[in-house]
């Protein structure tokens, strides 16, 4: 796993994320910031269609524009980085879908080492700081 590329993978409760109606799972767009020391744990953040408004820290969702990406999504995007979740790499079972370039990367790294909510434990686990 290369830090920077996208995956699309299928998360549920369990990883965080809501899901709606009778589905048990949604699939979403990964970024890889980091892995941990045993090369077992992926530190990634989500990629949104959209902002929920309802609960939204909007200072730390970062917007990715489609032009720039458009092989991967249809229209511009936010990157949640609020929360680095911990992804087990067997749980990646496509080729990546592409990588995001270097200064998108470092603006979200940046985000999320100012998030309060994520600890130096996270951010050291994943070679984030």
């Amino acid at each position: 796993m290369c830090i920077g590329n996208i995956y699309k993978i299928p998360m549920n409760k369990e990883d965080g994320i809501t899901v709606k109606g009778d589905y048990e799972f949604r699939n979403k767009y990964i970024i890889v910031l980091g892995v941990d020391d045993k090369n077992n744990f992926l530190g990634a953040v989500v990629v949104n269609s959209e902002i929920n408004l309802l609960w939204c820290d909007f200072d730390y969702q970062y917007e990715i524009k489609c032009e720039k990406y458009e092989k991967i999504f249809e229209k511009n995007s936010y990157v949640d980085c609020t929360m680095v979740y911990s992804i087990n790499q067997d749980r990646i079972q496509d080729k990546e879908l592409g990588k995001i370039d270097i200064d998108d990367y470092e603006t979200i790294v940046n985000k999320i080492r100012k998030h309060p909510d994520i600890t130096k434990r996270t951010l050291k686990k994943f070679k984030l700081l």
